[in-house]
């Protein structure tokens, strides 16, 4: 057994947030659709003003026992911005969820606030005290949420996942609060494409690493530019299903299973996602195989408002007629359903604790360095 093999990360089973009987519903694929319609939407949208602003102290750290924030007056904002919003405080992600006349992506065990205020804050033309704050508290729950999953989240929870979670519902300028900017985005370089996931999960990955004390060390200081895939990516890519063109020293897995830290490539039902793909990063994962199971991933430029979010796939294998060069007519996968064209292994250096228990040789092969005191 390889060595990565062996450090699996330790899960809870009883974690609520999988779905149980997901062949009866399909629809936790990316964002919402207006309920009653699968019509395209325009954009940009309306713009409705700023959300109602916050005027206390946040402090969202939740407590995932007991179902609320742990401080008073912070549970007492969530409360008045439910109230706001028209939200039910308490009420759960259910498959039939919806908020106002938006139908909501079903995530089990998710309240119905933190996916409402990914399309409220996402379509904003505003970054205030309003959108920050609900941010903050989604941001704060999704932590706790995912960390109960992890038996040991002190070694296994990779720093990019603090990262995604403090930028959540950032969006771009075209389409609403301007804040994609903050994860990679670069409205400025008109030689990069509008669609800016890949960005996002560069500027995660470097933000990730310099947090461990780690930095990329590569030919090219890509890690500056974050528009492309900053790591090495002979030691870690592996696209349709092929290996590497090198193996990593310490593993010689031939199919690994996406893991957090890892980077996806996958094919997605969203009819307006590139048949080449959308970046995402995995921040929990429950696979029977490399190529079935579950994902919770966090990426930039999701759907509908090109934003940072969560979002829950079901892992099916890819059927091998979807292949680049792509054929008109080429099948999307089913709502809620995802492919994976390509697995980035940048779990071998998040988090950073794994870097740790390397050989140089093995530090050597990931291109990577501390960064100087």
């Amino acid at each position: 057994m390889s060595e990565m093999g062996t450090a699996a990360a330790k899960t809870w089973a009883g974690w609520p947030g999988w779905p149980d009987g997901f062949e009866a519903y399909s629809e936790i694929g990316i964002s919402s659709v207006p309920c009653g319609t699968e019509v395209d939407e325009g954009f940009p949208p309306e713009d409705a003003g700023p959300l109602p602003p916050v005027d206390a102290a946040i402090e969202p750290a939740w407590d995932f026992a007991g179902g609320r924030f742990a401080d008073a007056g912070t549970q007492l904002a969530l409360r008045q911005l439910c109230a706001a919003d028209g939200l039910d405080v308490a009420a759960l992600s259910a498959p039939d969820s919806a908020a106002g006349d938006r139908r909501l992506p079903w995530q089990p065990g998710v309240p119905v606030w933190a996916l409402a205020w990914r399309e409220l804050v996402s379509r904003s033309r505003s970054w205030g005290s309003g959108e920050s704050a609900r941010s903050r508290l989604a941001g704060g729950f999704y932590r706790a949420f995912l960390r109960a999953w992890y038996a040991e989240p002190e070694l296994d929870w990779p720093e990019s996942n603090d990262v995604w979670l403090e930028n959540l519902y950032k969006s771009c300028a075209t389409h609403g609060n301007g804040r994609s900017i903050d994860l990679g985005d670069r409205p400025d370089r008109l030689d990069l494409p509008a669609n800016w996931c890949g960005a996002a999960a560069s500027a995660v990955l470097v933000e990730a690493l310099r947090r461990g004390g780690w930095r990329l060390k590569l030919g090219d200081d890509w890690s500056q530019l974050v528009h492309r895939k900053d790591w090495d990516l002979g030691l870690t890519e592996y696209s349709w299903g092929g290996t590497p063109k090198e193996k990593f020293a310490h593993d010689s897995s031939a199919d690994p299973k996406p893991r957090a830290g890892d980077i996806l490539t996958l094919a997605v039902h969203n009819r307006n996602s590139p048949y080449t793909g959308h970046y995402a990063m995995v921040l929990a994962a429950k696979m029977t195989v490399a190529d079935d199971g579950y994902v919770y991933v966090a990426s930039g430029s999701t759907g509908p408002m090109r934003t940072v979010a969560v979002d829950l796939f079901r892992i099916a294998p890819r059927p091998a007629a979807y292949r680049y060069p792509f054929a008109e007519g080429t099948p999307r996968p089913p709502a809620g359903t995802a492919w994976i064209l390509e697995l980035n292994r940048t779990s071998l250096v998040l988090p950073t604790k794994r870097l740790e228990k390397y050989s140089k040789a093995g530090i050597a092969q990931l291109k990577v360095a501390r960064i100087p005191r």
